[in-house]
C-alpha cells in the first residue's frame, strides 16, 4: 500500500509541476512574446493572463495611441491584440517611435 501512495504522489507531483499548463491561451502567449521584445515587462511566458500581461499590453498600447481614454484591453481581446501585432499596424507601432522596444518577432 505504501508503494502505491508512493506512485500515486509521484504522478500528482509530476503533473502540477512538469505537465504543460492546460489553461494556457495562445492569443496571450502571443501578446507575452510581443511585449518580451519590448520595454513593458509581461512577466512568466506562460500564455496566462494575469497583472502584469494586463498592465505592460495596456501600457504599451496607451503609450502607442492606440487606446482611448479610459479604454483597457482585457483577455477577452487578447486574441484581436494578437491579429494585429501580426498585422502590418506592428511595423506603424514600430515606426511611430512612441516607446522604446527592442526587438519585434512574432510568431
Amino acid at each position: 500500500m505504501a508503494n502505491f501512495i508512493k506512485i500515486i504522489l509521484i504522478v500528482l507531483i509530476n503533473t502540477l509541476f512538469f505537465a504543460p499548463n492546460l489553461s494556457a491561451d495562445t492569443s496571450v502567449l502571443c501578446l507575452q512574446k510581443f511585449l518580451t521584445k519590448t520595454v513593458f515587462d509581461p512577466g512568466s511566458l506562460d500564455g496566462v493572463w494575469g497583472d502584469k500581461t494586463e498592465s505592460s499590453i495596456n501600457s504599451l498600447l496607451d503609450q502607442a495611441g492606440m487606446l482611448k481614454p479610459n479604454q483597457k484591453i482585457s483577455v477577452l481581446d487578447a486574441e484581436e491584440v494578437c491579429n494585429l501585432l501580426h498585422s502590418s499596424k506592428s511595423d506603424e507601432l514600430l515606426e511611430s517611435g512612441k516607446f522604446k522596444v527592442f526587438r519585434i518577432e512574432t510568431d
